[in-house]
């Protein structure tokens, strides 16, 4: 499949169910694309010259090269971007006309943003205070990560590249974080819970890309070199339960449904059981109208 664009391509993800794949273009535009019929279903964008008439909290849009784009593990339809624009912005793929969260604060320079169930980490250009975890349901800051035992010497921490690990035996829940930059010439694993490193891996020159399975880490950068380590913890505690499958046939439910029609989320069993409860009255109702006739 080949799509020509004028603008450069510089971040891209696919849905959960892989059936789209969104790109952000160096013109600040959105494209959501099929990859069946491999033809662009919706796009994001606005004029600059129409963007500076817009309030600065109204604006749905990105206003800088789209550097950072990610899709959501378990829901289709919703995807996170950054731009150079200094905004994190959440999108729904149901809403044609612009983002659905807007969250400011943030210096994306590179594809430095990652989602796990309802949080989003994000690692800015910053010397101090670059990682930060953020809540896309509440659309709020959580955390800001302030290392606690990084060694003196670093002269900033300036991210490039930031990552959940993706380990479903023993981070399911996004406790742990993997980042990397031009600051600290290492790749380093974090505790977002006690935001100490656990582990720390030197490098050679920048680190523009990570990516990570089960327990291993691969990552690379300026250097010619790619790397893939082993990360291992002994005090890890496997996960008890299996998580269910996300079911993709299923849409999202965002409120109670009181009403007796049956929705493609609706339990058929409950609706069984409202019946069997009612049945009895119906019978006595029956009866009692047939002695007064």
């Amino acid at each position: 499949m080949i799509i020509i664009d004028r603008s450069a391509a510089l971040s891209l993800g696919l849905s959960a169910d892989e059936a789209k794949f969104i790109v952000g273009y160096a013109d600040s535009s959105i494209k959501v694309y099929d990859i069946e019929t491999q033809e662009v279903e919706t796009t994001y964008k606005v004029h600059k010259l129409r963007l500076q008439f817009i309030p600065k909290k109204l604006q749905r849009m990105h206003a800088g090269q789209v550097c950072a784009l990610r899709c959501h593990d378990e829901r289709p339809r919703v995807f996170a971007s950054a731009a150079w624009d200094n905004t994190l912005r959440v999108w729904d793929t149901r809403c044609p006309v612009g983002c659905v969260a807007t969250f400011e604060g943030v210096d994306v320079c590179s594809d430095s943003i990652d989602i796990n169930r309802d949080h989003c980490v994000v690692g800015s250009w910053l010397p101090t205070e670059a990682l930060t975890v953020w809540d896309i349901v509440a659309r709020k800051r959580l955390n800001i990560i302030r290392v606690q035992n990084r060694r003196p010497n670093v002269d900033g921490e300036f991210l490039y590249a930031c990552r959940y690990w993706r380990s479903s035996e023993y981070n399911r829940k996004g406790k742990y974080a993997i980042i990397g930059g031009s600051g600290t010439n290492c790749v380093e694993v974090i505790n977002l819970h006690n935001r100490y490193i656990t582990c720390s891996y030197p490098v050679s020159g920048t680190v523009l890309a990570i990516t990570s399975y089960k327990e291993r880490i691969a990552f690379g950068g300026t250097a010619p070199v790619l790397s893939i380590v082993s990360f291992h913890d002994p005090k890890h505690e496997k996960y008890g339960e299996v998580e269910p499958e996300y079911e993709f046939t299923k849409g999202e439910r965002y409120f109670s449904d009181s009403s007796s029609e049956i929705l493609p989320n609706q339990d058929v069993t409950k609706l069984a059981k409202a019946s069997s409860i009612s049945a009895p009255a119906m019978a006595v109702k029956s009866s009692v109208s047939q002695k007064l006739k």
